[in-house]
């Protein structure tokens, strides 16, 4: 099963769920479709944050940032590819 595929079963399965009334079980399926497009990633620091100096604590905050920015990247990469397959058409990004 593609990533598009799997997110867009969690999506139909959240949505029933909800037009049923029952919002509180819908709740692991959002979680699901969040961490499926990249917008909820769980990061792990190894180690204790106490112990650092303060040099590395800015190298480990500029890491996760670096990190994150790769990961918006990578999903914002592939939501514009699946939205060309799906209209025919070719997204152009915003100039920055």
């Amino acid at each position: 099963m593609k990533l598009i595929e799997h997110v867009r079963r969690q999506q139909v399965l959240s949505q029933a769920l909800v037009d049923q009334g029952k919002i509180k079980e819908a709740a692991p399926f959002e979680q699901l479709i969040g961490k499926a497009t990249g917008q909820f990633v769980e990061t792990h620091l190894h180690g204790n944050l106490s112990d650092m100096a303060k040099e590395e604590k800015l190298e480990e905050i500029k890491r996760l940032k670096t990190l994150q920015e790769e990961r918006l990247k990578i999903t914002n990469e592939s939501s514009l590819s699946s939205s060309r397959k799906k209209s025919g058409k070719q997204i152009v990004p915003k100039s920055e």
